[in-house]
């Protein structure tokens, strides 16, 4: 089975057609977490994958909180993998999702990381791609996700990871940072808003509702699918969004590929 998460529609991208090539169940997280369906029984040559994007250089909360409430009957070392979705490296990514599976006495055999385009703008120095960069990791993502597949069907023990600089310094100093700060305080409409509730119904945690204008809860996971799928490029998150607006490209192409 592929447990994945997605906000913007790169990683739900991956685990579909992953789940497709391998001939296993697909599950969303969120959908399992609403359901309280946390226990999962498992074939004898049942694959167990895990699809997410890569947060502040280290799995989302959410999938984290998820494998720690997860049970899987019927566990005898069954290949168990990973594919993290990024826009340029995933730091120690690897370190920190292998952590959780030996907590549950699991072991991870394989993990990848797969290059999509950019799409995390509230951070200085982050944007989305150029429409020449985005293009390009959308045509090389789909022979590699084939590769990537390929190493599965064939149980590969196996981690091919982009690290990036400073991974040390990415992911243990700034993620936990990042993740101290995420909030959905800053969210408000610039009064253009035309109550399509398109974000209302992208939102994964359901954590958006809409009457005459949008209203944030407090499950934010800072996927920025609300920011992405507005038609009209109302919604702002303080002051972080207007120059970062006129980029909003690579969303709409990973989610449409």
């Amino acid at each position: 089975m592929i447990f994945y998460f997605t906000g913007t529609g790169n990683s739900r991208w991956a685990a579909t057609e992953t789940a497709r090539l391998q001939n296993e169940k697909l599950i969303f997280i969120p959908d399992a977490i609403d359901k309280e369906q946390y226990t999962y029984t498992l074939g004898e040559e049942e694959k167990i994958g895990f699809v997410f994007p890569v947060y502040s250089w280290a799995p989302p909360g959410i999938v984290r909180e998820f494998i720690e409430k997860l049970e899987l009957n019927g566990y005898t070392r069954q290949y168990l993998f990973f594919i993290s979705v990024c826009g340029d490296d995933t730091g120690l990514t690897r370190n920190i999702f292998c952590k959780h599976i030996r907590r549950k006495n699991w072991k991870c055999q394989a993990g990848f990381s797969l290059t999509m385009p950019n799409n995390y703008i509230l951070m200085k120095g982050f944007d989305t791609d150029s429409p020449r960069i985005e293009k390009q990791k959308l045509s090389e993502s789909v022979p590699y996700l084939q590769e990537i597949n390929r190493a599965v069907r064939e149980k590969e023990h196996v981690f091919r990871c982009k690290k990036g600089s400073f991974p040390f310094i990415k992911t243990y100093l700034i993620s936990p940072v990042f993740n101290r700060g995420i909030t959905a305080k800053p969210f408000h409409t610039d009064g253009r808003c035309i109550a399509c509730k398109r974000c209302e119904h992208t939102c994964p945690v359901h954590n958006i509702t809409v009457t005459d204008k949008p209203v944030w809860g407090k499950k934010c996971t800072s996927c920025l699918a609300c920011i992405h799928v507005c038609p009209v490029k109302t919604i702002q998150y303080g002051k972080q969004t207007p120059v970062s607006y006129t980029h909003l490209r690579a969303h709409e192409t990973g989610r449409n590929l």
